[in-house]
């Protein structure tokens, strides 16, 4: 709801409401719902929380493999992604641009 490509499926407030829930259940340490968050709050027009929750999807990376993977190079690719996204948020760019 928060990153459609489609304006009108847009809804960032419904999108912040399911991300926050969802977050809550899963003990707020996925990097993968932390980014979610943060995408929400992005397309509610709440940059600052955005960047916030943003940069805790970055810090709950940390190195570790997920879904079973090895960490290396997923966590490299994941951490600039975070971090280009990080930026964008900071210019107040929504997050369905990227």
């Amino acid at each position: 709801m928060a990153a459609c490509p489609l304006t009108e499926l847009r809804d960032g407030k419904q999108a912040l409401e399911f991300a926050l829930r969802a977050n809550e259940i899963l003990g707020g340490v996925n990097p993968d719902f932390l980014e979610t968050v943060a995408a929400a709050y992005a397309e509610d027009d709440r940059f600052d929380e955005a960047v916030a929750w943003q940069k805790k999807a970055l810090q709950a990376l940390d190195g570790k493999p997920r879904d079973g993977r090895k960490a290396g190079s997923d966590c490299m690719r994941l951490a600039n992604r975070f971090e280009c996204k990080t930026d964008l948020m900071n210019d107040r760019v929504k997050w369905n641009v990227l």
